[in-house]
């Protein structure tokens, strides 16, 4: 069944997702962790591939899979991730002058996601 899903989707054979498996080691190509448990389709790692192209990448866990997929694979969305990510939030303009979190803004009143 993986096999002609395999064949389907990304034009490749079980044998040679195994040994994209082999080659990264059991490994996401770009975290460099293996897949975690839990559902049969978190136990494996997903097949990336160039939505425009369709040439395979590598194999991706769920977690890293999802993250470019949600940035539309857009490199100037993931760079402007990677920018935001380093910085110290002092250049958001939402907080005021004298806050240096979001933390510390919200103070003992948090929103569910913080």
């Amino acid at each position: 069944m993986l096999d002609n899903r395999l064949r389907h989707d990304y034009g490749i054979t079980l044998e040679e997702y195994n040994r994209l498996i082999d080659k990264q080691n059991g490994l996401c190509a770009i975290c460099g962790n293996p897949p975690k448990g839990g559902s049969p389709t978190n136990q494996r790692l997903h097949v990336d591939h160039d939505h425009t192209t369709g040439k395979v990448r590598g194999l991706l866990c769920k977690n890293c899979n999802t993250a470019i997929g949600f940035l539309g694979e857009d490199l100037s969305r993931i760079e402007a991730s990677i920018r935001y990510l380093k910085s110290d939030g002092s250049q958001n303009e939402a907080l005021p002058e004298n806050q240096d979190s979001v933390e510390s803004y919200w103070g003992d009143i948090k929103p569910k996601n913080l």
